[in-house]
């Protein structure tokens, strides 16, 4: 059966996308920020001055100097799009790139190449399991049919994840790359780097996932070509079911270890991990208060077993008078002369 190519598809979309995106945001961004820019270097150098002025900097020259060639070399960055997308937006493309490339298997550099590869080695299994099961049936040929719906069920979910965080990360950084000249802008002055600083790790943060999918990317491919072959050599012997089972285990084990990695490379480069996780946890916290307010004795604030809430009653001559409501502990000597205060001066 010849490959879909879905994946590539996919990646050639987004990408074709992405890069005119970037090029128009990034110029559109430059050009607004140009004022406001002009004006906070006017302001930095008057209070410059005026700390001269006061006394407040040992060195004013070179450490004018200084500040004045990291201002200009960033500036020069960021409201020259021309120049931010020739330098920081090749750089940035290119070390992805170049990691990938580093994992990849062969000359195969495409990291949804591989991913299609993956569903290519699935299908030839899953065909040749549902072939058989449909030349079988209905006589026999049940436990190829399902063994067919599991292994397509197990790599379509592997394949989903991977090729779902991919495209988000690739659109993660095209969004960071699209509006990098107002942070690199924000770099350039003391009160707003933290924001560019921000930038520079959500970009490493984006580069990183890619990379560490690549590797995983890489590393199912190597799986899957051992594992699918061997069990398309020994699928005349051996158990459809069983072999498909152990197929599904395998794409557990792979997926859990995918859904890891927004995780590590949010916790080597700083910021948040690109996941689900978050919305998962809050679904399940909603329907689990919803089931609990559902109804139910057990939600009830206040216990219905007697007299209702705290009401005060005798419960024999001898003893003094306490809530019936409270519990079967005692009353304290204050209250009961509290009470007893109170109901005589009711009598």
């Amino acid at each position: 059966m010849p490959k879909t190519g879905i994946f590539q598809f996919i990646s050639g979309s987004i990408d074709s996308a992405l890069s005119v995106f970037v090029t128009g945001l990034s110029s559109s961004i430059a050009s607004a920020i140009e004022p406001l820019v002009f004006a906070a270097v006017t302001i930095w150098i008057i209070m410059f001055g005026w700390a001269t002025l006061r006394g407040e900097v040992q060195e004013p020259v070179s450490q004018f100097a200084i500040r004045a060639f990291k201002v200009s070399a960033l500036l020069t960055l960021a409201l020259n799009a021309a120049i931010y997308q020739a330098n920081v937006v090749v750089f940035v493309n290119g070390l992805t790139s170049g990691l990938v490339q580093t994992t990849m298997p062969g000359s195969n550099a495409n990291i949804f190449s591989a991913i299609d590869l993956v569903d290519t080695k699935a299908y030839n299994y899953m065909h040749m399991l549902w072939e058989r099961g449909t030349n079988l049936f209905p006589i026999g040929g049940y436990a190829d049919l399902f063994s067919a719906a599991i292994v397509l069920f197990s790599a379509g979910a592997i394949e989903i994840v991977m090729g779902g965080l991919l495209s988000l990360a690739k659109v993660a950084i095209s969004l960071m790359l699209a509006v990098g000249p107002l942070f690199l802008a924000c770099m350039a002055f003391g009160p707003t780097k933290r924001f560019g600083e921000g930038w520079f790790a959500k970009v490493a943060n984006y580069v990183l996932l890619i990379f560490f999918l690549a590797t995983a990317a890489a590393m199912c491919l190597s799986i899957y070509s051992t594992f699918v072959d061997r069990m398309t050599a020994a699928s005349a012997n051996d158990n459809a079911l069983g072999d498909a089972m152990s197929f599904l285990i395998l794409c557990g084990t792979l997926v859990l270890v995918i859904v890891q990695l927004p995780g590590m490379a949010a916790g080597i480069a700083g910021g948040a991990a690109i996941s689900g996780g978050t919305a998962i946890t809050f679904v399940s916290l909603m329907s689990r208060m919803l089931r609990g307010n559902g109804g139910g004795k057990q939600n009830e604030p206040f216990p219905k077993n007697g007299a209702e809430g705290g009401s005060v009653t005798r419960d024999r001559p001898g003893n003094s008078e306490r809530p019936s409501g409270g519990g079967s502990a005692p009353t304290p000597a204050y209250q009961r002369a509290t009470i007893d205060r109170l109901l005589g001066g009711k009598r």
